[in-house]
């Protein structure tokens, strides 16, 4: 990982970072996040009505070195699950991050998972750097759903505070979710994103590239007015006033139907 070894272990104590681990191709639900990455307890909920409880043991916990955590309850009695976090730093400001996982499940299962989750801790950490943003608060409205769920753990990896139910705070932004055009004010501008609509239209971007447009309209101060972060029917995206400002898209050749797309269409049971 480009990124110092303190950062990347405190990017996994905070909040949402299994939202953001969490493969969208399989069939799991985070329930509940540890509340510690020394003794806390991770819930995850499985096909057939399961609970996978990964307990973190106390005896492994070495800042910002090692944690680690095991499967217990029920599950453990039919299988075994022991997973430990290492992080090394490797020169200036980088960072290797090795998971030893002890279990019967078959490695060619688990490596799809953890290249994923790799790539993913990466890419977030990358675009923090990028912009360089102080802690902030931030109000996140509109429907529960996919793109508010991803954004928000976006936003408390990096180390920012995310205010579901507005009250008479100081806010630093404001972010409200729509299937159509999401609104961001922040530091006296509002930035108009364009996202695209399940109804028709242009094809959506990749779920991660629609939270960092947000992010960017957050942080940029340059930034203003009307964005279009949608690709045209041919599957080229082409948000014109993000990529002449550099912005970099994670997924430049998106699917005809976006993880977006398929994780609206799956929640809504079509």
């Amino acid at each position: 990982m480009d990124a110092p070894l303190q950062d990347v272990f405190d990017w996994h104590a905070r909040p949402g970072a299994l939202v953001r681990l969490s493969p969208p191709w399989q069939p799991i639900e985070v329930i509940q996040e540890a509340d510690s990455l020394r003794d806390g307890t991770a819930i995850f909920k499985i096909p057939g009505g399961l609970r996978w409880r990964a307990q973190h043991q106390p005896s492994e916990y070495r800042p910002p070195e090692l944690f680690a955590d095991r499967l217990e309850g029920p599950l453990s009695l039919v299988m075994s699950w022991r997973h430990r976090h290492e992080f090394t730093a490797e020169g200036a400001g980088r960072t290797r991050l090795t998971d030893h996982v002890d279990t019967l499940v078959p490695r060619f299962l688990l490596q799809p998972m953890f290249r994923y989750r790799h790539r993913k801790l990466a890419e977030d950490l990358a675009i923090h750097a990028e912009l360089g943003s102080p802690p902030l608060t931030v109000a996140v409205t509109g429907p529960d759903g996919p793109v508010a769920t991803a954004f928000t753990a976006l936003l408390t990896t990096g180390g920012h505070r995310v205010v579901r139910t507005p009250t008479d705070e100081r806010l630093d932004a404001t972010v409200h979710v729509a299937d159509d055009v999401t609104r961001i004010e922040a530091g006296g501008r509002t930035v108009s994103v364009r996202n695209g609509s399940r109804r028709g239209g242009p094809t959506w971007i990749a779920l991660d590239d629609l939270c960092d447009v947000y992010l960017r309209a957050i942080a940029d101060d340059s930034l203003s007015g009307r964005v279009n972060a949608v690709a045209p029917g041919n599957g080229v995206i082409e948000p014109v006033r993000l990529l002449a400002r550099g912005h970099r898209f994670r997924h430049p050749n998106p699917p005809a139907r976006s993880i977006v797309d398929r994780m609206s269409r799956r929640a809504s049971g079509r």
